[in-house]
Order: C-alpha cells, then structure tokens, then sequence
C-alpha cells in the first residue's frame, strides 16, 4: 500500500516539474521576442487536463504582444499616409484579436491606432479634395 501511495506521489511530482520545465521554456521564448512561439507552448499547457493559470496568463501577455506588434505596423502606414496599408494591417488586427477572444483571451486595443487612422484619412481627403 505504501508502495502505491509513494509511486503516486513521485509521478506527480514529475508531471508538476516537467510541467514547470514547459513554462519556463515558453517564458523564455517570451522574453526572447518570439511571441509566437512562446503562446504555442502556453496554449499546449492551457489545453491540458489540468489548466494551467500561469499558462492562461503567459498566453494573455504574449497574445497582447502579437497585437501590440500588429497595431504597431497599422500605425507605421498611418503616418506614412498610406491608408490601404493601414487598414489591411487594423483588419488584420481586429481578426486577431477576434480569434484570441474566441480562445478566451481579452486584449486591449491601442486608443493611437484610431487617433493614427484619422489622421491618415484626413490626409487621404485632402489630397482627394485637391
């Protein structure tokens, strides 16, 4: 009976570290930049038998850097007045962010984007008015 009790314990304890071991690669990956790659390995974790809260949140935080990026390169076009690139990249965003939301994730849009947008169709107006 010891014996079963005891072999219980010691396989938990290795599930428990090879666990830890995932995350800490995936926060590594972090880290690094490689966002992608680090949300894969926290959403495997998540989609466990046992979900993890740590991967759940390490997925929030590198999902909201995929956006972040995304957002990023919209608002570059915006302020090189180039209005279809922009959109493509904010459609782009959006369906991200819509994907993410459907994996139970809430990201935050960044308010400049639109500021960035406006500008860039006010640019778009003049020039069209002119």
């Amino acid at each position: 009976m010891r014996l079963i009790i005891l072999l219980t314990f010691l396989f938990l304890a290795e599930a428990a570290s090879a666990q830890r071991k995932q995350l800490e690669q995936a926060a590594t990956y972090e880290r690094a930049g490689m966002l992608q790659e680090a949300f894969d390995r926290y959403e495997k974790l998540h989609k466990g038998k046992v979900k993890n809260v740590e991967a759940h949140v390490g997925m929030q935080r590198s999902a909201q850097g995929m956006l972040d990026r995304i957002q990023q390169e919209a608002m570059g076009f915006y302020r090189m007045n180039d209005l279809s690139a922009g959109e493509q990249e904010r459609q782009e965003a959006a369906g991200f962010m819509q994907t993410m939301s459907l994996k139970g994730l809430h990201l935050q849009w960044d308010p400049m984007l639109q500021a960035q947008r406006r500008e860039a169709q006010l640019h778009e107006a003049n020039k069209l008015y002119e």
